[in-house]
């Protein structure tokens, strides 16, 4: 009777350690498809800006675009600047190059700006 409880008691002590393992994993893939969800919703943002970029700079006419005020939930910033698009997010950086040269200027997010060609130079104005 006595190894039996005590056999008992090891048992549940293994499965218990086992169950935390097995909770722990399932939490740190969770957080990886969490952290590739923001990159690509960031990655699908800046390619957005590059195709309007690019548009204006190749036919001339003026579009306007409007960010999201957050990406996944988290803050983010964008800097464009000669012909690259930059958006930081959760410590990481994205770059796209566009086509086109692009004035210098931070674009703030829940905004909209429209895109204008001037002198071959792309303009982000606040709309």
């Amino acid at each position: 009777m006595p190894t039996e409880t005590i056999e008992f008691s090891l048992q549940t002590a293994i499965w218990l350690f086992l169950g935390m393992l097995f909770f722990a994993n399932i939490a740190n893939m969770s957080l990886g498809v969490t952290q590739f969800d923001t990159v690509l919703q960031a990655d699908h943002l800046i390619n957005y800006l590059a195709v309007n970029v690019n548009l204006v700079g190749s036919t001339d006419v003026q579009t306007c675009v409007t960010l999201p005020n957050e990406v996944n939930g988290l803050q983010y910033s964008i800097l464009v600047s000669d012909d690259l698009i930059t958006i930081n997010i959760a410590n990481q950086s994205l770059v796209y190059k566009t086509k086109y040269l692009i004035t210098s200027a931070v674009l703030y997010p829940g905004k909209t700006y429209r895109l204008i060609m001037a002198s071959s130079t792309v303009i982000f104005n606040e709309a």
